[in-house]
């Protein structure tokens, strides 16, 4: 299923990583039931999450991709005064299940 399940954008490099997860949750709800009675439980849980994930990750290349120069530049000087935790703390909640 994969990517194929959730596309996103790659400004959060979790494509590969939302995979797995897929991956991991689908083979352990085939552990518990058959295949027919798994894909809701599948869809179920990881549904929320990649879709967090997705949406995160559309909002940050919106953010990298805005053309006009004046707001890039705003853009670029807010980026570099940002306390390094800040980018931390938004990594943290996309590693967060």
């Amino acid at each position: 299923m994969g990517d194929a399940a959730h596309a996103m954008t790659p400004n959060l490099g979790q494509g590969a990583a939302q995979a797995l997860e897929d991956v991991a949750a689908l083979a352990r709800r085939l552990g518990e039931r058959p295949v027919s009675e798994a894909l809701p439980f599948y869809e179920r849980d990881r549904k929320r999450r990649a879709e967090r994930i997705v949406r995160q990750s559309r909002a940050v290349g919106r953010v990298a991709q805005i053309s006009n120069p004046v707001i890039a530049s705003l853009r670029d000087r807010l980026a570099r005064r940002l306390p390094e935790g800040a980018a931390l703390r938004q990594i943290a909640r996309v590693l967060a299940g």
